[in-house]
């Protein structure tokens, strides 16, 4: 049975977290950008500024300077003034470092007097810088100098060229100013952070609550899964008992149309062999004793073949015909009625499946010994038609016939009817009894044979 508690909490419950964290990626990647974008702009102002502002100091110190190095700038009275000048620009300002490069890309001045001397010509922002342009990179986990600068945080670098005459002239050197932007990225952080957690418990609810609907989704589930396996096995139960009555029903008939019929011939013939004894007709009643032998005999040998073929699962038939007529000769040597088969070469050219030629051939032996048993009949006649894709069993006699009003019940002692009928519906068809006292009966069976249908075993 498909668990589905168990793959829907499981399922959710990853799907959820991967939403989370992307979401948290995706808000952090989305605010780190426009943090770029909204501090790289605001530093490049603020940067130009400076610049403006101290570019004649600017300009009088890298000449001062053009041609010194190492320990000689390190030394110069310059430095202290400039690092004044540039204070008193970036008072209330997040800077965390300013430093200005010569032409030759060697840092001539910094408020972090250990980098003046050092040279970095290969450095791609003052390289941008040096043809003209503005660069700026953040530098994340950043160390810096110990002269009130905090270590190991984010800060933004913007390389901005310092020209001979204004926004024209040529690049005589640059200008880098550090800019503190660790506050920010710890409000994007703390941003970040209640957005996790808030999705994370809004996520949790719509779990708690789809779990609880799917709890009871997979109740209802369980419930009506056990509900259907014992409706099943009901069902199969009650199949079984069918079976077990359709059977009983069917060895009921089978015993019927044996030896039932055979045992209402003996009562018949015993009855009559004992009044002819009675009567002093020992010859006669000889004739019929010996008769009764053979039909015991002949009973004998058809139960063992009903019982053979019940314990083998087959069916011993006879063509329809064929069965038809052997059985009107052993009727004819039974009883003192005359019958006669009309017809018969009609049935020989149709297909018509073997189970409704066996409980045709069922029905005539039915109607056949009610003749001889209750209709004092002399003689009878089964006539075999097709009419409009159905096939027609006449059975008439001229014994002395009956009301239909006062037909027994078939479930009482007309036991023989009530097969008649039953055998009939089972294939389909119908059975029409029609008689009147003194003109004898007709028993007419009408069942539907399509066109094409051939003989199945």
């Amino acid at each position: 049975m498909f668990r589905l508690l168990r793959y829907f909490s499981v399922a959710s419950l990853v799907a959820f977290i991967i939403v989370t964290i992307l979401l948290g990626f995706l808000y952090r990647r989305t605010a780190i950008q426009e943090l770029n974008t909204q501090e790289e702009g605001k530093n490049r102002a603020v940067t130009q500024a400076v610049v403006n502002a101290l570019q004649p100091q600017l300009l009088a110190y890298l000449s001062l300077t053009h041609d010194l190095a190492g320990a000689e700038l390190r030394n110069l009275p310059a430095i202290r003034e400039l690092s004044e000048m540039v204070a008193s620009q970036v008072v209330g300002l997040p800077v965390a470092k300013v430093k200005l490069y010569n032409a030759q890309g060697m840092t001539v001045f910094s408020t972090r007097e250990s980098e003046i001397g050092k040279n970095q010509h290969d450095n791609d922002g003052f390289v941008t810088a040096l043809t003209g342009n503005i660069a700026s990179e953040l530098t994340p986990h950043a160390t810096l100098d110990d002269d009130g600068v905090v270590e190991d945080e984010d800060v933004l670098a913007t390389y901005f060229p310092v020209r001979s005459h204004g926004s024209s002239g040529d690049v005589l050197g640059v200008f880098e100013m550090y800019c503190n932007v660790q506050p920010l990225l710890d409000m994007i952080n703390a941003t970040q952070r209640n957005l996790v957690i808030g999705v994370a418990l809004i996520l949790a609810v719509l779990y708690t609550i789809l779990f609880l609907v799917v709890h009871r989704a997979d109740h209802i589930i369980r419930f009506q899964t056990e509900e259907r396996v014992h409706a099943e096995e009901e069902l199969r139960r009650q199949q079984r008992t069918l079976v077990t009555l359709r059977e009983r029903e069917r060895l009921a008939r089978e015993l019927h149309d044996s030896v039932g019929q055979v045992l209402g011939y003996l009562n018949t013939q015993a009855q009559a062999i004992s009044i002819l004894w009675a009567q002093g007709q020992t010859q006669d009643a000889h004739r019929l004793l010996q008769r009764l032998v053979e039909v015991v005999q002949h009973t004998y040998t058809e139960v063992r073949t009903q019982i053979q073929s019940l314990q083998n699962g087959e069916s011993y038939r006879l063509d329809f015909a064929a069965a038809l007529e052997q059985y009107m000769a052993e009727f004819r040597q039974e009883s003192n009625v005359g019958v006669e088969l009309v017809n018969i070469e009609k049935w020989q050219d149709k297909s018509v499946d073997r189970n409704t030629e066996t409980q045709l051939l069922k029905i005539v032996q039915e109607a056949l010994t009610n003749v001889r048993k209750h209709a004092a009949a002399t003689h009878a006649s089964v006539t075999l038609d097709f009419n409009n894709e159905q096939a027609l069993v006449t059975v008439v006699d001229n014994g002395k016939g009956f009301a239909l009003d006062q037909i027994p019940d078939v479930d009482g002692p007309h036991f023989g009817l009530r097969m008649m009928y039953d055998r009939a519906q089972e294939i389909g068809g119908s059975v029409e009894v029609q008689s009147t006292p003194g003109l004898g009966t007709q028993v007419r069976v009408a069942v539907p044979v399509p066109k094409g249908e051939g003989k199945e075993d």
